[in-house]
């Protein structure tokens, strides 16, 4: 746990709807609600009531395996994205209602490190359609986890060729930056001169330019687009970001309060925010502040080895002091 600190990279838009009154698709609709609104939990929890009820089933696998996704739990919206592919209404293994769908899998695949089956699901998205970017730059990012840089590149230049916006430049110079850093550079600065021309610049945008200049280390620019983004909106990636941000600066107890701020919406990034708040009051030498963290999610995720780990190693160190 400590000194991991995580970023979700990778947004995620919902829409689509449901049209009825019946109490199945009221399930369903709450569900979506839920969603929307950030609270995954719930989410998740309608979805589960609208699958077992057989209620709009590649709908609700899909928002479940989104909401799972957001928390971070990637094993289970691998696990419900592909349940989602099984209930797409097609002969062929993707069309177009399962081609997004597959999308989402493939950044689970990639979340987990299944590299080969990430790149065995762009194989099936690209005979499908082989001019979508998106594709090509999520085929890379498993070439390049596999240190086949040669074809992860050849993939990047693909994608740019299809889509040459800021937010792409950027997704790949984020791939590169730690395997290959002249390489990444180029995009950086062809990334920096788009962002100088946008206008009207989306709040999920933000936040990827947000992430742009903190792998950047340029942590006066990054707080201007995460505050950006606080007036727009609140969510716990945004707050993610602004603690790693206070991290890197060594500002340890300020990190540990946006984690904590993070945590208390109760929307996304829940599990990743604890980790990376209990890392900032370990550096911060609160140690008893991180076991009251430890031993609170304890209380309702009792067999959770690596929390059982922190508490033993916290409790170690309190007593040796």
């Amino acid at each position: 746990m400590r000194n991991k600190f995580i970023i979700l990279c990778i947004a995620i838009i919902m829409a689509f709807g449901i049209n009825g009154c019946s109490k199945n698709e009221s399930n369903f609709q709450k569900a979506e609600t839920f969603l929307e609104n950030g609270d995954y939990n719930n989410a998740i929890d309608y979805y589960e009531r609208a699958i077992s009820q057989k209620n709009n089933l590649e709908s609700a696998y899909r928002g479940e395996g989104i909401a799972y996704f957001k928390l971070g739990k990637y094993e289970n919206a691998s696990r419900a994205f592909k349940e989602a592919l099984s209930n797409v209404k097609a002969d062929l293994k993707i069309d177009n209602e399962g081609l997004d769908i597959c999308y989402y899998y493939v950044k689970s695949l990639l979340m987990e490190q299944k590299y080969d089956e990430a790149l065995k699901k762009c194989e099936d998205i690209i005979q499908y359609d082989d001019e979508n970017a998106e594709s090509y730059y999520l085929r890379g990012c498993a070439y390049i986890n596999k240190a086949d840089k040669e074809k992860a590149e050849a993939d990047f230049e693909k994608a740019l060729s299809l889509d040459g916006s800021f937010s792409r430049n950027i997704d790949i110079f984020i791939a590169l930056k730690d395997v290959d850093g002249e390489k990444a550079d180029i995009y950086a600065k062809k990334a920096k001169s788009l962002i100088s021309k946008a206008e009207d610049i989306s709040t999920d945008d933000k936040i990827l330019i947000a992430k742009f200049y903190y792998s950047l280390n340029d942590f006066d620019e990054a707080f201007k687009y995460i505050d950006s983004c606080v007036k727009e909106t609140e969510s716990g990636e945004i707050y993610n970001l602004l603690g790693l941000c206070y991290m890197k600066q060594e500002k340890y107890t300020d990190g540990a309060k946006a984690f904590e701020k993070g945590v208390s919406l109760n929307k996304d990034n829940v599990d990743t925010l604890l980790r990376n708040q209990i890392v900032a009051l370990e550096k911060a030498q609160d140690f008893t502040g991180a076991l009251e963290i430890v031993e609170k999610y304890l209380e309702s995720d009792e067999e959770n080895q690596e929390l059982i780990k922190e508490k033993e190693f916290l409790t170690n160190i309190i007593a040796n002091k």
